[in-house]
């Protein structure tokens, strides 16, 4: 089940690398596929076949991608090879779906070069002393990133004195995402304010609107943050049916920033189609940057001393890969999410692969040891032991389920909250009735499960 929601993952994210590059190909504002072309320069037939060479190229592109998710329907028995893939795809997506836009950049250069064109003023710095003075003006308060701040520190308190290390550490990780959002936020009023116009006021004005979307958008995201790991800790305890929070996660987590970035920067360009006049229209400033976009997506200006600058949406923020600090910044971001997505992995095949251990200790303690769900009770707690070949019908709230195990917390209809360690399809099993809990267990041989339910029922009549 846990691979399907992988590949709804994967198509929304082609969806959405598919939307980008499409964004790409219309004309907005003097620029088109990341060249800046001067007015009337996108009629030319040169530049008409530039723009539909791009947009076939993008739809092979697309197609090859979905022929690319079929591995997904032959291993969805292994979550683990799952996952490795669907990174995989991951990369293989960005490279395929930009190289057509990659190609229509180095081509729309060439035929600038070669027409004559010039767009604006190159590597020329525009100054507005009002702008540069009140530019920090407009963003919400630092203070109200504490609303997603100070619950997850009070969950991640908590979880500690539970012992819910799965907890803490969603927990901790949605605390150092609000730091670093509340970081972005900070860093967008301290980058250089982009002079539009020759008009102060209607810089400011622009300046402030761009500010108070971009504090929004990370706290938003910081609270997306900290509702997961409130989400998180209710799944963990069985409090809330779901059908499994961590693959809804999985899709989140890219859908959810992706999805606010995609309406601020329309709401973006709204207020600049709003505010300026048409393009080349009076006062309007124009700065023709090409040569400093590599193949029009990497910013690289060995002249600019900062390290973040204004991307070319103008709304948000990239790295200068002129400068040493800018590929340091990008190279650690690159290692720590290989880290990341690594440990990650390592932690889903051990789990996949791994097979809970039952033990029956000599102080009359049952003991399941798992990866993350590790579960022991007295045999003095037990009401029941029972043999069954079906189990009610229930749903996961928080583990691992695939087409060959599940394992983890479960709502059963009749049982309610459960511990479940099975092989699936694969009958008898083991249940085990606690005060509030029941425990469901087998092996992959069903004879050897026959004989631990003997063994354990034998005991458990023993001490009564």
């Amino acid at each position: 089940m846990i691979s399907y929601y992988l590949l709804a993952a994967a198509l929304g994210i082609g969806a959405i690398f598919t939307g980008v590059w499409s964004y790409q190909a219309k004309l907005r504002r003097g620029r088109l596929l990341g060249v800046t072309l001067p007015v009337g320069a996108a009629e030319d037939a040169g530049v008409q076949g530039v723009r539909a060479e791009y947009r076939r190229s993008s739809r092979r592109a697309a197609l090859f991608l979905l022929a690319a998710l079929v591995p997904f329907f032959f291993s969805r028995g292994y979550f683990a090879v799952n996952y490795a893939y669907f990174f995989i795809w991951l990369i293989l997506a960005y490279f395929v779906s930009s190289r057509p836009f990659v190609l229509a950049n180095r081509a729309l250069k060439r035929i600038k070069r070669e027409r004559g064109w010039s767009a604006g003023a190159s590597r020329t710095v525009q100054a507005d002393l009002r702008l540069s003075r009140d530019k920090d003006k407009g963003a919400l308060p630092v203070v109200w990133f504490l609303l997603p701040l100070v619950p997850s520190a009070v969950l991640l308190i908590r979880s500690v004195q539970a012992g819910q290390t799965p907890v803490a550490v969603t927990s901790a990780i949605a605390i150092l995402n609000t730091l670093l959002f509340l970081a972005m936020a900070l860093l967008s009023a301290r980058l250089k304010a982009r002079v539009y116009h020759r008009d102060s006021l209607l810089n400011l004005e622009l300046q402030r609107r761009k500010l108070r979307a971009q504090s929004l958008l990370w706290l938003l995201l910081a609270g997306f943050e900290a509702l997961f790991a409130f989400l998180f800790a209710l799944s963990l305890n069985g409090e809330r049916e779901s059908s499994g929070i961590l693959p809804v996660w999985a899709v989140l987590t890219v859908a959810v920033p992706v999805l606010l970035l995609i309406l601020f920067l329309r709401y973006w360009e709204s207020i600049k189609n709003r505010l300026l006049p048409e393009e080349g229209g009076e006062g309007t400033i124009v700065r023709d940057e090409d040569d400093d976009w590599v193949d029009g997506l990497y910013y690289r200006n060995p002249d600019n001393p900062a390290v973040f600058v204004e991307d070319r949406s103008g709304f948000g923020t990239t790295v200068n890969l002129g400068t040493k600090r800018g590929r340091a910044v990008l190279w650690g971001s690159l290692g720590a999410s290989a880290v990341l997505v690594l440990g990650i992995g390592i932690l889903i095949g051990v789990m996949d692969s791994a097979t809970p251990r039952w033990e029956l200790r000599e102080n009359g303690r049952v003991q399941i040891d798992y990866p993350l769900y590790s579960y022991g009770f007295p045999l003095e707690q037990v009401k029941s032991v029972t043999l069954v070949d079906r189990l009610p019908h229930g749903r996961r709230t928080n583990g691992l389920e695939t087409d060959r195990t599940a394992r983890g917390n479960f709502r059963f209809a009749d049982w309610g909250r459960s511990k479940v360690y099975i092989f699936r399809n694969n009958p008898p099993y083991l249940v085990v009735e606690l005060d509030g809990m029941h425990v469901v267990y087998n092996k992959k041989n069903p004879q050897d499960t026959r004989e631990l339910y003997a063994s354990l029922r034998a005991a458990w009549e023993k001490g009564n």
